[in-house]
């Protein structure tokens, strides 16, 4: 019990420092931004525009969309990226509405470790395989290259997107997933499988016309002596040998996974970048 009131004491005073600091007119109204950014991966201008971008979407869809980053969780008492988010919602009673909706992307940069989480009306725009194909897409590769601006101007455009597909009653899952529509499968076809094919074709193509030089045989005459041979001893030779072996396969482990269901009736993933 002490190690948790120690945590919620850490968790308020480092938040509520740097909201003071940063942006005085939220805490003055006992609200926090949808932008936290406390590791310092924006410049002031570009977390100011998040912001406001973010909180626009919350007005129009009645969801908190929030981007919170970390030096290290460990400052705050947390070795778990995910519990680092639940107390995080759970002790700055963050989200909107009587139910909390809430989506949140959490960064400790310390070990690169984020974590997406959704409640509320967060868990409807965004499917299990939404929130995979958010991440995989659209926020985890520039994450991984240090262009967070980039993962979070993406992660706020696909955000209003899945939020406007919810409210036309379509969240976007596997059965809505136009950005890598059929015309896309159809050139990943070609370019994996039919090109290939064509290559090779041409290049067998080209070889087989340097050999028109060559005539097919119907005797072996050319090869037999003149007196013709004679066969003085035969034998057994051993030339091959066959073997099987079954590959024995071992259990592997992935840093993220697929998005599932978590503690405090969320949804979402959890992982390195």
């Amino acid at each position: 019990m002490k190690i948790k009131i120690k945590k919620i004491f850490i968790i308020m005073t480092v938040i509520i420092s740097f909201v003071v600091t940063v942006t005085p007119a939220v805490f003055a109204s006992d609200e926090y931004d949808s932008v936290l950014d406390m590791a310092r991966l924006l410049t002031d201008a570009q977390r100011e525009e998040l912001n406001a971008r973010a909180e626009e979407i919350m007005e129009k869809y009645g969801c908190k969309v929030m981007i919170i980053t970390a030096d290290d969780m460990r400052d705050f008492g947390f070795d778990d990226i995910e519990e680092f988010s639940f107390s995080l919602y759970n002790e700055l009673n963050i989200g909107y509405g009587p139910d909390r909706s809430c989506v949140l992307l959490l960064l400790s940069m310390a070990d690169r470790d984020y974590d997406f989480r959704a409640w509320g009306y967060g868990k409807t725009a965004f499917t299990f395989y939404g929130i995979d194909k958010i991440l995989d897409r659209h926020i985890l590769p520039p994450l991984g290259n240090d262009e967070f601006y980039k993962a979070f101007s993406q992660y706020l455009d696909k955000s209003e997107k899945y939020f406007q597909m919810a409210k036309e009653g379509n969240p976007f899952d596997r059965g809505n997933d136009y950005e890598y529509d059929e015309g896309n499968f159809i050139m990943k076809i070609a370019a994996n499988i039919i090109l290939p094919i064509l290559i090779a074709w041409i290049v067998c193509s080209m070889w087989k016309s340097k050999m028109k030089t060559a005539k097919t045989a119907r005797t072996a005459d050319s090869y037999i002596p003149e007196n013709g041979f004679k066969l003085t001893g035969q034998e057994d030779r051993f030339l091959y040998r066959t073997t099987t072996r079954t590959k024995i396969e071992k259990s592997s482990s992935s840093s993220g996974g697929g998005a599932s269901s978590g503690r405090g009736g969320s949804s979402g993933r959890s992982g390195k970048f």
